[in-house]
């Protein structure tokens, strides 16, 4: 969907933002930052650009407040690229107005403008936001006359960017089209900061939004409802969340009735656990998912990690299972008064 193959830095500025709530102070520069040494922009882009892979898209919404007063700002920026210096003094005096959780760590945030990036089938301009918040320490090691030294030096890992958001100068009647990245707290409560209280963004409700969510909706309900608990064999389990991820992996649509056909197989007793726990799913989540809609092949692939299936025996054996559930038998040793399975194949690989 997007690549930044030919994309060139045009405007770049630097400031330091604490936390505020620790009593850390917010740097401004006084100027953006003038670079003229192309290696050094080659290897900027590549710490800034490498890491968004993901088509999972998010915009301004016009409801929200702060999100249109971004919204208004970045498009300043994009009719007039030499403003970039100028919001980024905004948006680090924001972000740092927003850093109030204790666990909240300080850091460089970079603001840039970039040119040449390609989104679909066109090339727009777009407006990154970064922030490095954590160091490495590296050696460097230098002749000395006739013998080498050796000196430790504190910096930033150019191969992993703790935080980001691209936004590309496209669909601005929507909201724009953003990426969003967060290294550092992703999955945890305190990661809203960075994309919903700082840069006010949400989710767009594409295909990639709903296959996501609807593999989630999967994968949630084998662990919480058709497991061993509800008297469901491991096994069967295994079974059913194979056969989703299959689903999915080989349909370009979904359909919920063609899915409970070749999933769940008509099992009216599953089906109807199946669509209490969806309602009840989207409730918690606050989400509406449909009954048809395209299959996302970017959010199946992201997904995939999540979908492994794996007997954990003890602490001894871990069998992968990517199908054949029929040839896997689950019984009881009365001597041994043990748990064991047994596997049926036809070749040893």
């Amino acid at each position: 969907m997007f690549n930044f193959a030919e994309a060139t830095l045009d405007h770049l500025s630097i400031h330091k933002v604490g936390n505020k709530v620790r009593a850390e102070e917010i740097f401004i520069s006084k100027s953006e930052l003038k670079i003229s040494d192309d290696f050094l922009k080659e290897t900027l882009l590549r710490y800034f650009l490498t890491g968004f892979k993901s088509d999972e898209f998010f915009q301004f919404l016009p409801e929200d407040m702060e999100g249109q007063q971004m919204k208004e700002s970045v498009q300043n920026v994009f009719d007039n690229p030499q403003l970039t210096f100028e919001n980024s003094i905004e948006w680090a005096t924001k972000l740092f107005e927003k850093s109030t959780h204790p666990m909240i760590k300080g850091g460089e945030f970079y603001v840039c403008h970039l040119s040449n990036c390609k989104f679909g089938d066109e090339y727009v301009s777009a407006i990154g936001l970064f922030k490095s918040e954590t160091k490495d320490v590296f050696l460097k090691i230098y002749p000395d006359k006739n013998e080498f030294n050796v000196q430790s030096i504190e910096g930033i890992n150019i191969k992993r960017l703790d935080k980001g958001c691209i936004i590309f100068n496209t669909d601005a009647e929507e909201g724009y089209k953003a990426v969003v990245l967060d290294k550092t707290n992703s999955g945890s409560e305190i990661a809203m900061y960075w994309k919903s209280d700082f840069l006010n963004l949400t989710e767009v409700k594409d295909s990639f939004y709903h296959t996501a969510n609807y593999m989630d909706l999967c994968k949630s309900f084998c662990k919480d409802v058709f497991n061993e608990d509800n008297d469901v064999p491991r096994q069967d389990q295994v079974a059913l969340l194979n056969k989703s991820f299959e689903y999915f992996d080989s349909h370009p649509n979904f359909d919920e009735r063609d899915f409970h056909k070749k999933v769940i197989q008509d099992d009216p007793g599953v089906i109807e656990a199946f669509q209490t726990y969806k309602t009840d799913y989207e409730e918690n989540k606050q989400i509406q998912l449909p009954e048809v809609f395209d299959v996302s092949d970017s959010a199946v692939k992201s997904n995939k990690k999540f979908f492994k299936s794996i007997l954990k025996l003890d602490k001894k054996f871990h069998v992968y299972v990517h199908g054949g559930e029929d040839f896997i038998e689950k019984g009881f040793d009365d001597k041994k008064r043990m748990n064991y399975y047994k596997l049926f194949f036809h070749n040893e690989g």
